[in-house]
């Protein structure tokens, strides 16, 4: 347990699941090769196109397995990245904005935004809808709705 409190030299925290949330985001075919044969939905307040119910998944379950990170040295270790399923090294601590649109006619008398997080064991591909084969096996964890509040009023 102590070496547990050793933030710098103790073990790694690797999580063997990846976390992502539902999202609508603009469909692009060009950059994103998960909407080339999607059918997207056309918001009549901007005009934008959006696809719908897609997972971003912003923790991404990484290949190395703990039993096989827990053989390096302790102090003074070079390991400062991790592999993901395709080779790519990431960090083992970073942050990411997550940038969320929301459009709504503003003649609306209530707003209710809801959020769902999902988690996978074996989905780590961002941009597919909740129902493709990519995301087979995920799990809705939680919906978190909540109701924006004013911030300006005019008076």
């Amino acid at each position: 347990m102590l070496r547990a409190l050793n933030k710098e030299y103790g073990p790694d925290r690797i999580t063997q699941s990846s976390y992502g949330f539902e999202i609508t985001e603009e469909y692009s075919k060009e950059t994103i090769p998960a909407h080339a044969n999607v059918k997207p939905t056309k918001d009549p307040l901007d005009g934008i196109s959006y696809v719908d119910n897609v997972i971003d998944w912003v923790i991404i379950k990484v290949s190395q397995q703990p039993w096989e990170l827990d053989s390096r040295p302790l102090a003074n270790c070079d390991y400062d990245m991790l592999t993901d399923p395709k080779g790519q090294e990431i960090p083992f601590h970073a942050e990411y904005p997550l940038e969320v649109w929301r459009t709504f006619s503003t003649t609306r008398k209530n707003y209710i935004c809801k959020e769902t997080l999902w988690v996978s064991d074996t989905c780590t591909e961002s941009h597919y809808r909740t129902t493709h084969k990519m995301n087979k096996g995920s799990k809705d964890l939680a919906l978190m709705p909540f109701t924006p509040q004013t911030v300006h009023s005019d008076k």
